[in-house]
């Protein structure tokens, strides 16, 4: 417990070292024995010197990226806060760090500083691992009042190393059909403004008529100050209502109740 404690001691004095632009420090430790503080003579002194080379200030020279064999360049520089021909900032590497693992496209992400042939520069190396954004789902489902339905869900956290978001979900059943496509860009142009654009078409199935819907939407998030943003949305629907032949509406209502048909509209 005492050497992690020293540990984390040494840590807490060489990292506003780091951030102040010497991403190698060198910390030497020596251990040598002294006479107690107390007279006790079964106690023992010990003297720990620790001595710290801060070495020479260090410009960034480059950002080197590897292990995104799926997602593009771009979409990953485009949330490092190190900028070449700056100097080495530990928390601009810190910073950079949690952004990229927030994103939810990799299982672990590091940020390295690595010596060049320039006594005076540094190269940030990017190592980021990527784990699975998809989901493929089929299955039924039983509903007592309506029967088997058939619900299939595709969605992509990252659509095809874009950093797109992509969603496709469906319902068929035979008082149901609903299908909803969604596509999310959380960077448009790497900016921090956020579009997304929806459309859905919907119809279900209740005692005496059948509603259908066809629509869409369009949002988009705007930054205004740290934390703050703001968001404008057009949403646009089509609804129709039909009422059926008896045959067809005899049918629907053997799977509702008046009060399945409220519930719904609701």
């Amino acid at each position: 417990a005492d050497v992690i404690a020293l540990q984390e001691e040494i840590e807490a004095m060489t990292w506003p070292l780091k951030d102040a632009g010497f991403p190698f420090v060198a910390v030497a430790n020596s251990v040598s024995e002294v006479p107690p503080p107390s007279t006790d003579p079964h106690h023992k002194g010990l003297l720990l010197d620790v001595t710290i080379d801060k070495g020479p200030v260090m410009i960034v020279r480059q950002v080197l990226i590897k292990g995104n064999d799926w997602t593009k360049e771009h979409v990953i520089r485009r949330d490092i806060d190190v900028v070449a021909g700056h100097v080495f900032r530990q928390s601009d590497l810190d910073r950079s760090r949690r952004r990229l693992q927030g994103l939810g496209f990799f299982d672990s992400v590091e940020l390295t500083p690595e010596k060049t042939n320039d006594p005076q520069s540094v190269d940030i190396l990017v190592t980021v691992h990527e784990q699975p954004t998809w989901l493929f789902n089929v299955a039924p489902a039983y509903v007592a009042n309506e029967g088997m339905i058939g619900i299939g869900i595709v969605g992509f956290r990252n659509f095809v190393g874009t950093g797109l978001a992509f969603s496709a979900i469906g319902q068929v059943s035979s008082l149901r059909q609903l299908f909803d496509v969604s596509l999310s860009e959380p960077r448009v142009l790497d900016t921090d403004v956020s579009l997304s654009l929806e459309i859905h078409r919907r119809r279900y199935g209740y005692p005496g008529f059948l509603v259908s819907s066809e629509g869409g939407g369009l949002h988009s998030g705007l930054p205004i100050w740290k934390q703050l943003g703001a968001s404008l949305g057009l949403t646009l629907d089509k609804v129709d209502v039909d009422f059926p032949t008896s045959d067809v509406a005899s049918a629907v209502s053997a799977f509702r109740t008046p009060s399945d048909a409220a519930r719904n509209v609701v």
